[in-house]
């Protein structure tokens, strides 16, 4: 498969755009790993994940990158409702939320 239409390229591809639009919150700090830390709820806001990077070689092959995570704070706050609501679905929700988060 070409590089550029690999399911790992496209991966690395929004998890580069997610750390690069992320907002860094006043006393959030980068710890010794470089993984950014929110400074409120003391819990990681990016985080290292393997995805799937088949080779000829090796078709098991698996590729780590940083991807943003949503923090304690971010989660109680209803971040991912706000984007939901913002998004243009109908009733504010994604179509899989609706079926399995009726109360949300």
């Amino acid at each position: 498969m070409n590089d550029e239409m690999s399911a790992f390229s496209i991966i690395k591809s929004v998890a580069s755009r997610g750390l690069a639009d992320q907002i860094k919150h006043e006393g959030d700090r980068v710890d010794g790993r470089g993984i950014l830390i929110c400074g409120k709820c003391g819990e990681p806001r990016q985080m290292f994940k393997s995805f799937p990077n088949p080779t000829k070689e090796d078709p098991q092959h698996r590729s780590t990158i940083k991807v943003v995570v949503m923090c304690r704070c971010e989660r109680d706050e209803g971040v991912c409702q706000r984007v939901w609501q913002d998004s243009g679905y109908p009733g504010g929700k994604p179509y899989g939320q609706q079926i399995f988060n009726r109360d949300l």
